[in-house]
């Protein structure tokens, strides 16, 4: 096989040869020295020529595979960056959301302690007014309980002279 493919490498090396022969003169000077050099060579070193060339061909494709998988797996890993992202940024306005709402919340629970501080004070100063008017309503009484025992005393005093008198006359 590798003699045949140097016969047919050989063969197209002539047939380019007698067809480069006349466009020679358009040739540079390294493409001649090239021509020359494969000239000389055997057919065994040209099959090896060959065979590294397509070793090397075939690394480079390796590679440049090897490359499509990485540039595809960086695409994937990029997509999934996007979709994280995105993600993140729902739950981040999701987040905002709720600490809108709290703060709505808190707001409103603070007009409410507020307010129902306010209720308190309003409270506090009527029971001390309460507690003032059951002060004066207790003074009053003890106030009144006297003149009670007093006026008690006299219309006992008042009977016993009159229960005296009763008798002495």
């Amino acid at each position: 096989m590798v003699l045949a493919l140097a016969k047919i490498l050989t063969l197209i090396i002539n047939f380019k040869h007698k067809s480069i022969m006349t466009k020679e003169k358009e040739l540079s000077f390294n493409d001649k020295r090239r021509r020359i050099t494969l000239r000389k060579k055997s057919v065994d070193e040209l099959v090896n020529i060959v065979l590294r060339k397509d070793d090397v061909e075939r690394k480079l494709q390796k590679s440049i595979d090897t490359f499509k998988n990485l540039q595809d797996v960086n695409d994937k890993r990029i997509y999934n960056l996007k979709d994280s992202l995105a993600k993140s940024e729902e739950i981040q306005v999701s987040q905002e959301q709720t600490i809108n709402n709290y703060s709505d919340i808190i707001g409103s629970l603070k007009a409410t302690i507020v307010h129902k501080d306010e209720t308190i004070e309003e409270y506090k100063k009527d029971c001390e007014s309460y507690a003032n008017d059951c002060a004066s309503i207790s003074k009053s009484l003890d106030a009144r309980n006297k003149e009670c025992r007093i006026l008690f005393y006299i219309i006992i005093v008042l009977i016993v002279t009159v229960i005296i008198s009763l008798i002495f006359l």
